[in-house]
C-alpha cells in the first residue's frame, strides 16, 4: 500500500515485483493505492501502469446520506455512475 504523498508508483511497483520474484516468492504482490487527493489523469495512468488492484478512498466522517452523496459525486468524476 502506498502513502498519500507517494509518486512514481509504477516504478516502485516494478521494483517490488522484481524483489518479490528474486526472493523466490510465489505469485505477485498486490498493489493498493491510498488516494488522499483528487487524482490527475497522470496519477490514474501511473496507478494503472503499476497494476494497482485497488484504490482506497477516504470518506467523510458524517451521516449516511452525506457519505452516499460524496461517493456518488466521486463515482461520477471517475465515470462510474450507474
Amino acid at each position: 500500500m502506498t502513502t498519500p504523498i507517494e509518486a512514481g508508483i509504477a516504478a516502485k511497483a516494478d521494483l517490488l515485483r522484481k524483489e518479490w520474484a528474486d526472493a523466490g516468492r510465489a505469485g505477485k504482490p498486490d498493489v493498493r493505492i491510498l488516494v488522499a487527493k483528487k487524482p490527475a489523469p497522470e496519477d490514474l495512468a501511473d496507478w494503472d501502469a503499476a497494476g494497482a488492484s485497488e484504490l482506497i478512498w477516504g470518506v467523510p466522517d458524517a451521516d449516511e446520506a452525506t457519505v452516499i452523496k460524496y461517493l456518488d459525486k466521486t463515482a461520477a468524476r471517475l465515470g462510474l455512475s450507474a
